[in-house]
């Protein structure tokens, strides 16, 4: 519809208060057109300003006209006069107080919600709604799906407020016919941000883009057969690309001059100038590159100095570069790199380093020393099937807080230095072939989060789980305990620990125990090697917890007043709070709290004393 034949935006339909609606015409996916209507919230400012006596002088007419027409429906009912007559007035109160509908939103999601009955089924557009451009002067933000749309029409170019535009092909399986866009999205002069994706037959974009100089971020995923981007000029506010799945063969040399800061690609098989792109790239500050084989090595990036996030994923890399001069790398993520050996020792230099991710890199035996990373908060190891060792020291890592190792088989032990991560909150064992864990783990008082288990097929002789229980009594922050691949004997290990010392913050209401079957377990499975009493079969591990946390407290009690009785001359002085509690134990009698769990501490202590001698 032309502009000249279309009705006054004054007379756009009013959902509710100052909503708008949308009549809409849509396909489901078994082919039925239905015809209904979508409302469009407005949002208006937070603190909206009163209005000025100009203001309230603008509107005087509109309301002596909405006063006549009232009076009018005494003699007569005329609905379609009294809407002429108020949606005028409402429409100046809203422009009055910034209230506007700044986002459409015409994906399935939002039209599946209109019909009854249809909410799992896909529906989509068959054309542009007309009522759309009556709010030309409002939208801010349009969100569009194109599968059964014959074309995106060139009127689109006259939404000259549009900041966020997103095109999406959704061709899941379904055949989208969309070869081209409309060259008016040059017009959109204060776009922002244009998103394309999803278009499998477009095969270029409109050379207009190149017009749009106020554009920041510019993201193009799932077209398959695009083969070139526009010739981009100058695009001074352009920050942010994102371009995957493409057949893009290169990449405009002067993005090196545009001050790019964000660049994400992905699957670009064709791409062949990406390495001397990424030497121009001199302000990047994140740099994620993803499934592209073609990459075996990537250029000298001593002049990305600006560079704070390194993600290479699914890529052919045999070598990565040093990392010397890249002071402000703060995330770096390497995942799936099944052709890298090695990482550079130059990764012990990143100072500035807060997290480290490496996911699946199978040629990896070794670490380079990562112990002296100050900044370290994360560190994330998985996948590694061929990684035998860690680096010994970890003292320097004080910053870290959770340090997660998981699917690593051939990792047989722990640095003793694990102990030294005074910060650590979060640990993760997982799926690791570890035959013990050092007895330093005790020392991680600050912990609050446990995740331990071995890899499938269990593991001997349970030794590692031993030390776990040992040390749990002196993690006295600790509130999620995981557990995977836990044998009967395993269970009643922890439980004897857990009755010895109940931890005050523990929460085992999840049921977050497995057994080596993946079954849900938990410590009233084994009530009897616990000296649980009878009824305990049917309590929850919460209740078994309070139980024996309550019983704990007499016992604390009693050794208080043993120590308070006998005096300060008495030998029973120089004893620490584990003793006095050992030996009110043993007076009371009955409750057996701790000595099973001493008998088990002492024989795991001349276990390790045995295997050093």
């Amino acid at each position: 519809m032309t502009a000249e034949h279309r009705p006054a935006a004054l007379l756009l339909p009013v959902a509710g208060e100052f909503d708008r609606q949308l009549r809409v015409r849509v396909r489901d996916i078994h082919g039925r057109e239905h015809y209904t209507v979508l409302r469009v919230p407005c949002s208006k400012p937070a603190l909206p300003s009163a209005p000025s006596a100009e203001d309230l002088s603008r509107l005087a007419p509109y309301e002596r006209a909405l006063r006549e027409v009232l009076d009018a429906q005494q003699l007569c009912f005329d609905a379609e006069a009294l809407n002429k007559a108020f949606a005028p007035l409402l429409k100046q109160i809203a422009d009055m107080q910034g209230i506007r509908a700044n986002t459409v939103d015409l994906t399935s999601q939002a039209l599946n919600k209109l019909l009854p009955g249809l909410e799992s089924t896909y529906v989509g557009l068959l054309e542009v709604p007309e009522d759309l451009w009556l709010l030309q002067a409002e939208v801010r933000e349009l969100q569009m799906e194109c599968l059964f749309l014959a074309e995106v029409p060139e009127c689109l170019g006259e939404l000259v407020h549009l900041q966020v535009l997103c095109l999406d092909g959704f061709d899941n399986g379904f055949d989208n016919s969309l070869t081209e866009l409309p060259v008016s999205l040059g017009c959109l002069e204060a776009l922002k941000t244009l998103i394309i994706k999803n278009f499998g037959a477009l095969a270029a974009l409109p050379e207009s883009i190149a017009q749009l100089t106020s554009l920041e971020t510019l993201n193009i995923q799932n077209c398959p057969v695009l083969q070139k981007l526009p010739v981009m000029r100058v695009m001074p506010a352009l920050r942010s690309i994102t371009l995957s799945c493409c057949c893009v063969d290169e990449l405009p040399m002067c993005l090196g001059d545009w001050g790019i800061k964000h660049l994400d690609l992905g699957n670009l098989d064709e791409l062949d100038n990406l390495r001397a792109i990424l030497l121009r790239l001199t302000s990047l500050e994140t740099l994620h590159i993803s499934s592209c084989d073609y990459l075996h090595r990537m250029p000298a990036m001593s002049a990305m100095t600006c560079l704070t996030s390194l993600k290479l994923e699914d890529c052919a890399l045999e070598k990565l570069p040093s990392f010397n001069e890249m002071t402000s790398l703060q995330h770096l993520s390497l995942e799936y790199l099944d052709d890298l050996t090695q990482l550079p020792s130059s990764i012990g230099k990143l100072m500035g380093l807060r997290e480290l991710r490496l996911v699946g890199c199978n040629e990896f035996t070794k670490l380079p020393s990562i112990g002296k990373l100050p900044s370290l908060e994360i560190l994330y190891i998985a996948g590694c099937r061929k990684l035998r060792k860690l680096p010994t020291s970890f003292d320097a890592l004080t910053s870290l807080r959770k340090l997660a190792l998981i699917r690593l088989p051939k990792l047989k032990t722990l640095p003793i230095s694990i102990g030294a991560l005074d910060a650590l909150t979060e640990l993760s064992l997982e799926q690791c072939w570890l035959t013990d864990v050092p007895s330093s783990i005790e020392s991680l008082t600050a912990l609050c989060s446990l995740s331990f288990g071995m890899s499938a097929g269990g593991h001997p002789d349970g030794t590692a789980l031993k030390t776990l229980a040992c040390a749990l009594p002196a993690l006295r922050q600790l509130q999620r305990l995981v557990l995977y691949g836990l044998g009967e004997d395993d269970m009643v290990t922890i439980g004897r620990s857990l009755k010895a010392w109940p931890l005050p913050l523990l929460d085992l209401s999840n049921r977050q125990w497995r057994n080596a079957a993946c079954n849900p377990v938990g410590l009233k499975n084994c009530c009897q090697a616990l000296g649980l009493p009878p009824e305990a079969a049917s309590w929850e591990d919460t209740i078994i917890l309070q139980h024996w946390g309550v019983q704990q407290h007499k016992v604390a009690v009693f050794a208080s007043g043993l120590h308070a009785r006998l005096g300060a001359a008495s030998r029973v002085s120089s004893l620490n709070d584990v003793a006095l509690v050992l030996i009110a134990d043993e007076v009371l009698g009955g409750w057996s709290l701790l000595q099973l769990w001493q008998r088990e501490r002492l024989a795991r202590e001349g276990e390790v004393a045995s295997s050093l001698a």
